[in-house]
């Protein structure tokens, strides 16, 4: 049962922006037992008789090894552990943890824990505390997207359909800014566009709300949406069990859309193309990753005879939802001798737009294609490369990044970038209006540019 569970919450919960894996990529490295040794200051000799003294003992001996394994191993193995924070900071943090770990349940001790981390500044560095749900994890029935700068409710209970499009002003009498600016230190992210991002796919986990005093244990909550015309209205939501997710009645934002554009995001694909218009090849990227059904150089060969036949002048390089992986190599050669033949390239990037991703952004804009959208969430110069270890008491997977990306060095060229996001050369955002009406605004912005 615990299985599905995880997989029902893998489709409506990304927290902190790792997921779901059955598997630990790379190497992972062997828990240790629980000695004297390894349980800090705590000692497991003189056990007292009482057993739930001796369950005490024993859990507050677990939880500071599994702290002190956390700290130690990204000491040891992060490429540079206090670039964006200090040693003092860190282990005020950890003294903090130790002082109230006894009285927390294990999901709230991993929410402590992936704060410490969060520290770091490091998207890539994270605790995947998926693994201490089950069926009775409860969550908020509600999705955000964001448009025109506002919270939008995507997703609700089927009998509050009336109310998707509307913005989402506060949660259970917390105006969302407070609520973001709660929550934000549990989740990793090198930049802002990365911490919102997160924030929308965290924001309704009730364990997570009720650990920063966002919600005690109600099993409604009162929420105020903004009216398109300024007005306000306050709604109640239930609190649901992940066990009842999968049977719940949802209504959606995508389901009242007019039409789908031909470039929305083909989660299925890898990278595909296709004609957009007489003068137009769309090339959809969304994943820095070879497609084991059709290899990139054979991709990269259909796009050389698409462009003999079509003659076309212009490229569309769809990233916006390109989350990273190793590199796209060839397809990233060919863009550039498209660009050295005079063809004009325009790559779409935006707030999904992450780590591999972000160093082809900048291959591309140093080639000569022009950059449009919305900043990205992964820095230029970033950590990445992962690898993973897991706790020695708590089935917790941590995974850390091993390198320190400056991509000055790296490509050879002047670091005009820096710690900081990709930013577009022209900026465009997806409307709501546009949403609705199945229009990509930031693909249309583009095919008028050269008008």
């Amino acid at each position: 049962m615990k299985h599905s569970v995880i997989l029902v919450l893998c489709l409506v919960l990304s927290l902190v922006g790792v997921a779901c894996t059955s598997a630990v990529e790379g190497h992972v490295v062997e828990p240790v037992i629980v000695t004297e040794e390894t349980a800090g200051n705590t000692t497991l000799n003189n056990v007292p008789d009482n057993a739930s003294d001796c369950d005490a003992t024993s859990k507050h001996a677990a939880r500071l090894a599994d702290l002190d394994y956390l700290c130690s191993h990204l000491a040891m193995s992060h490429p540079d552990m206090f670039r964006n924070t200090t040693r003092d900071a860190v282990e005020r943090k950890r003294q903090e943890i130790i002082t109230k770990m006894d009285d927390l349940d294990d999901f709230s001790f991993a929410i402590e824990l992936q704060t410490l981390v969060a520290m770091l500044g490091d998207s890539h560095t994270t605790i995947n505390v998926n693994n201490l749900v089950d069926e009775d994890f409860r969550m908020l029935p509600v999705r955000l997207k964001s448009f025109d700068g506002r919270w939008i409710l995507s997703t609700v209970p089927a009998e509050l359909e009336q109310y998707l499009g509307y913005e989402l002003l506060s949660l259970n009498g917390h105006p969302m800014r407070e609520v973001y600016t709660a929550l934000a230190p549990f989740i990793s992210h090198d930049n802002d566009v990365k911490l919102e991002r997160q924030f929308l796919s965290t924001f309704y986990v009730v364990p997570i709300l009720r650990h920063f005093g966002i919600v005690a244990d109600e099993s409604v909550i009162p929420l105020v949406l903004g009216f398109p015309k300024g007005e306000s209205v306050v709604v109640t939501i239930p609190v649901i069990a992940a066990k009842d997710a999968q049977s719940y009645s949802f209504s959606m934002l995508s389901r009242q859309r007019a039409s789908m554009p031909a470039t929305e995001w083909d989660r299925s694909r890898n990278y595909k193309a296709f004609e957009l218009d007489d003068d137009t090849l769309y090339v959809q990227y969304n994943v820095c990753q070879e497609d084991k059904d059709l290899p990139m150089e054979v991709f990269v060969g259909r796009l050389d005879r698409m462009m003999a036949d079509g003659n076309y002048g212009r490229i569309i390089l769809d990233m916006c939802n390109n989350g990273g992986g190793s590199d796209g190599g060839p397809l990233i050669s060919w863009l550039g001798k498209c660009l050295e033949a005079g063809q004009k390239v325009y790559t779409l990037i935006g707030e999904t737009t992450f780590s591999a991703a972000v160093n082809n952004g900048v291959l591309l804009q140093m080639a000569g294609s022009v950059l449009v959208g919305t900043p990205s969430s992964g820095n230029v110069n970033h950590f990445g490369s992962t690898d993973a270890f897991v706790l020695p008491n708590l089935p917790l997977q941590v995974r850390y990044s091993t390198k320190y990306m400056n991509l000055a060095e790296h490509f050879g060229v002047a670091d005009r970038y820096g710690d900081s996001p990709l930013a577009p050369d022209v900026t465009v955002g997806q409307s709501l209006s546009d949403y609705l009406a199945g229009i990509d605004t930031t693909v249309e912005y583009v095919l008028a540019m050269d008008e």
